[in-house]
């Protein structure tokens, strides 16, 4: 009761400050979550360069013990601030933008709460910013999210996107992915598919859980150059159990130098094909569609291709397709028109 009334006058004050004004603003900062390592930031989008997402708040020796709702209030006060000034903590992201400011709501204002405070994984992407793969969760989830639930930040409406590192070996996934189904809350899990998950397969059996793997290869050569593991059987192995949900599982294909080629192209989707998947994303490496240190080499002529192709023979077998916000708004209208 006694949240209820602060976040109710919290929500009144900060709306008449900000709400129904022509400002510089993003939806996320509003309705997005990132539990990132050290520190709990508004989103987790990486087409910025060269700032960072904004923090939310950042504790010291990752206590979050004292994080309260006037402490959230406080600090979108800050970034809506910052964000009208030179100091702005959005400024290069694609999605920041001058625009009305809507009102903030007062219950289940996260619509996207993504976790990522855990760095421990089974695979080793060459493009992966994770250096080291052995740190588990940084801090406890369960304490935050339970306190997000009784302060109406987060329903039944948000959608948790797991990201990581690997969420199957994060130590607190099992408690975290049950405690979420309990409450009806629905679960996207990023998995690198190299372990199975009975857990996974219940949630989606219950309309609770999809899953996005990212193979980014056609054949087990070019998985192993990208992946530095050599789990391509497995891994397509436990996308065709998966995939007896067709409507929960998306794969994904993160194009760049290393493997846009038209043989992986085509071997890709033959694997989606004997493998009954029906949803893929055509995705783009982070840095080489969007940074300034791109050790891949930039997005191209090349890659663009077989964005197209990948695009072209997915229409061709009924493939359900998406394209990724790391392509430029100049190469989504390339790959697109073509």
């Amino acid at each position: 009761m006694l949240y209820n009334l602060e976040k109710k006058r919290l929500v009144k004050e900060f709306n008449q400050k900000w709400a129904n004004k022509e400002l510089y603003f993003c939806q996320s900062i509003y309705s997005e979550l990132n539990l990132a390592y050290s520190m709990i930031r508004a989103c987790c989008m990486c087409t910025m360069d060269p700032f960072t997402p904004p923090i939310f708040y950042k504790s010291e020796n990752n206590d979050y013990s004292s994080l309260n709702l006037k402490q959230y209030f406080r600090q979108l006060n800050r970034i809506m601030t910052w964000n009208q000034s030179e100091k702005s903590v959005c400024s290069g992201c694609k999605f920041f933008k001058k625009g009305l400011v809507p009102n903030i709501e007062e219950e289940g204002n996260i619509k996207l709460l993504s976790i990522n405070n855990f760095t421990v994984c089974n695979s080793n992407c060459i493009y992966c910013s994770c250096n080291v793969k052995a740190y588990d969760n940084s801090y406890k989830l369960l304490p935050i999210i339970k306190r997000f639930i009784s302060y109406g930040l987060i329903n039944s409406d948000t959608v948790v996107n797991w990201g990581g590192g690997e969420p199957l070996i994060c130590s607190e996934f099992d408690s975290c992915a049950n405690f979420f189904i309990k409450k009806k809350i629905k679960q996207n899990i990023n998995s690198s598919g190299i372990k199975f998950s009975d857990l996974i397969l219940y949630g989606m059996r219950n309309n609770l859980i999809t899953v996005q793997i990212s193979p980014d290869a056609g054949t087990p050569e070019t998985y192993l150059r990208i992946k530095r593991q050599n789990g391509f059987d497995i891994v397509w192995e436990n996308i065709k159990r998966y995939a007896q949900f067709p409507d929960k599982i998306v794969v994904k294909y993160i194009i760049f130098s290393m493997n846009s080629n038209e043989y992986d192209i085509r071997k890709f989707i033959a694997k989606c094909i004997e493998s009954n998947i029906k949803k893929i994303v055509i995705d783009a490496e982070h840095n080489s569609s969007n940074g300034t240190f791109c050790k891949f080499g930039k997005i191209g002529e090349q890659e663009l291709q077989m964005a197209i192709l990948l695009k072209k023979l997915a229409q061709q077998n009924s493939i359900e397709y998406t394209l990724s916000h790391q392509w430029t708004n100049e190469n989504i209208k390339i790959i697109e028109e073509a």
